[in-house]
């Protein structure tokens, strides 16, 4: 998710226009011991993505470069054997 994505102070009455966004665009899923892509993904509408992947650590990128020059990537993900990781990514704006 990407928020906040409307500047200025917090409204009383939030609005819904201004709610945090799911991420439109590829996101790369990086071996944190090679270093090299071994999944990329695009996430749904809601934001929500699976790749299956073998144990290890990985940590999770946008895949392309934006024109804003902002960047993103996830902090270190442990992947243990059988097993399901889940994670909630999220991308702060600096938009206040």
């Amino acid at each position: 998710m990407i928020g906040p994505v409307c500047p200025g102070p917090q409204r009383i009455k939030p609005n819904p226009k201004c709610a945090d966004k799911p991420y439109d665009g590829k996101l790369a899923v990086i071996s944190a011991t090679t270093e090299e892509v071994v999944a990329t993904v695009v996430p749904n509408n809601s934001g929500e993505f699976s790749v299956a992947v073998p144990a290890g650590r990985y940590y999770v990128k946008w895949a392309t470069p934006r024109s804003d020059g902002r960047s993103f990537q996830s902090s270190p993900i442990q992947v243990n054997p059988n097993q399901i990781t889940s994670v909630q990514l999220r991308f702060d704006t600096g938009m206040r």
